[in-house]
């Protein structure tokens, strides 16, 4: 373990244990830190996305529930995400695991809730949750949690709307893969990122009640898995 991980380790496990994995602690201390280079390089990103932007996909995922419908996004950044769902007639309360992220956001400081998924408890029951390229720096541990407790967190009949690297486009995330970008910016960077393949998802899946009301792959070369799961009534 290199010193920059071993502190890092220190500072995100003071005080307690925790159940998210170390990657996920250091990738969360990463964006606490780097927040601001975090949200220049998504827009950059956005910008060359090859597919339709997924807003009206997400409303479609989450009509079935009514239209007072309560949903939360899991790792919001700084909301834009959520407005634009707001827009569209959503209910949508948004939450976050980076604090630092808080200062960029529109969101009203009532609305906007401080959440780990893997290591908090559900600050309510929801009747949809969203989590829009939030697990691809899951590792299987922290993927396979984030379901249990979402079904747990779930009305009867709620969904919970995610996606994720697909190994076949992104081979070298299979199994977990370090990132420290060459941009003098992130020369310090320390993020993880996975991949799964379909088969590997619904087995996970299987080991929870969830059934899968949809399933699609999307992007350049199917890069991204992208699941709707519902909770039996």
């Amino acid at each position: 373990m290199s010193v920059t991980v071993a502190y890092i380790w220190f500072f995100c496990t003071k005080g307690g244990d925790k159940m998210s994995s170390l990657e996920n602690r250091v990738t969360l201390n990463t964006y606490l830190r780097e927040a601001t280079m975090c949200l220049a390089l998504q827009l950059i990103s956005d910008g060359k996305e090859e597919y339709t932007p997924p807003h009206l996909f997400v409303k479609r995922c989450f009509e079935p529930l009514g239209e007072n419908a309560r949903v939360l996004e899991i790792g919001a950044a700084d909301g834009a995400f959520a407005n634009g769902m707001r827009l569209g007639g959503l209910n949508i309360v948004v939450s976050e695991a980076v604090s630092s992220m808080r200062k960029y956001s529109s969101i009203p400081e009532s609305e906007w809730i401080l959440f780990n998924i893997i290591d908090d408890d559900f600050p309510d029951i929801f009747d949809g949750i969203l989590a829009w390229r939030v697990f691809i720096h899951f590792s299987s541990k922290d993927l396979a949690i984030s379901l249990d407790k979402s079904y747990r967190a779930l009305n009867p009949g709620g969904r919970l709307v995610f996606n994720l690297y697909s190994n076949k486009a992104h081979p070298e995330y299979d199994g977990g893969a370090h990132d420290n970008s060459s941009s003098p910016t992130w020369a310090y960077s320390q993020r993880y990122y996975f991949s799964y393949s379909e088969e590997y998802v619904r087995e996970l899946i299987e080991k929870t009640p969830f059934r899968v009301a949809h399933f699609h792959r999307e992007g350049e070369n199917d890069e991204w898995l992208v699941f709707v799961l519902e909770k039996p009534r």
